[in-house]
């Protein structure tokens, strides 16, 4: 996967305050101090939840993401950023007994990745080229395909709030914009593959062109 629950985040703001799949829950219940950019929890274990780098917690309400496992108690964390080059923050300062919960949207991303990678012809879980399909490790721009898969899971994600919201009609129509977007981005990326592996790319594929083999 190219994305991360980080990069919904960006799109959604609200979107971790808002929607809380038991299922999908990593943390909950959980109490934590922080000190600038650091946080420690003081009961729980970050390493058996399975939260790594791009993961959110929202720490007393406010979503943060995760930049950094430091220990099994300990991470960097902060307020979204625009780019990954940029300091991180807290809002927070020094403060302790703050509740922590962490919820993932990955397989939603996971879903969509999939889709995306075989609409390239491209092999998933392979880690070398199969049949004479490359693998998505062999995808140099990677990064370029973080706001289509970004865009697909909050379709999916906004699809299935709506299914369960009923009448609540804001969902379905985020999940109308999201598919729209979605549409719209899977049309203008492309995917630069590296088939000799040598670092650099040497073919390109387009989701509105169809690849033929015999």
């Amino acid at each position: 996967m190219f994305a991360r629950d980080r990069d919904l985040l960006v799109y959604e703001p609200a979107l971790f305050n808002e929607l809380s799949w038991a299922g999908q829950r990593l943390l909950d219940g959980v109490t934590a101090g922080i000190s600038g950019t650091t946080l420690t929890l003081l009961d729980g274990d970050l390493a058996l939840a399975g939260i790594d780098v791009g993961h959110v917690l929202l720490v007393d309400g406010v979503a943060m993401e995760v930049l950094e496992v430091i220990s099994a108690t300990a991470a960097l964390v902060s307020r979204v950023r625009a780019e990954s080059s940029d300091t991180p923050t807290s809002p927070f300062g020094a403060a302790s007994d703050l509740s922590v919960r962490c919820t993932t949207f990955l397989p939603q991303i996971a879903l969509v990745h999939e889709q995306l990678m075989r609409a390239l012809g491209v092999d998933v879980g392979a880690t070398s080229t199969v049949h004479g399909r490359p693998n998505a490790s062999q995808i140099t721009n990677g990064r370029d395909f973080v706001r289509a898969e970004s865009l697909g899971a909050l379709h999916v994600v906004m699809t299935a709030a709506a299914a369960i919201a009923g009448e609540d009609g804001r969902w379905w129509s985020k999940a109308r914009l999201y598919r729209e977007r979605f549409r719209d981005e899977r049309a203008r990326v492309s995917a630069e593959i590296d088939l000799d592996g040598d670092g650099t790319p040497d073919a390109t594929r387009r989701f509105n062109t169809m690849q033929l083999a015999r």
